[in-house]
């Protein structure tokens, strides 16, 4: 199940991206880069950007859009959880959809 990331949320997405094996990144390389807890919080007041994953009611994975292009922008899942996540994620929007409407608006 996918849900609308709400403010309460943003610990546990920094605890998931920071627990990805593929393209890891510290909360303290994340804070480098512009990406902390109260910029993803000022994010969330501009409109959706970012839904959760749920797995048995519990966070799994997150995808957060980029606002400008509405394209996807990361898709990041616990470790172990990568599969149901993805499934959970591409079930509710269609894989060529995302990549075609991405590839029209970057142009």
């Amino acid at each position: 199940m996918s849900l609308q990331v709400r403010e309460t949320d943003i610990g546990e997405i920094f605890a998931i991206r920071t627990s990805v094996a593929e393209n890891h990144l510290s909360l303290e390389q994340l804070a480098k880069m512009g990406i902390t807890p109260e910029a993803n919080a000022a994010m969330l007041t501009q409109g959706p950007c970012l839904w959760i994953a749920e797995i048995d009611r519990v966070p799994a994975g997150f995808s957060i859009v980029r606002d400008e292009t509405a394209c996807v922008f990361g898709l990041f899942a616990r470790a172990g959880h990568e599969v149901e996540v993805w499934a959970a994620y591409f079930s509710r929007v269609p894989s060529l959809y995302v990549l075609r409407e991405c590839r029209l608006a970057s142009r």
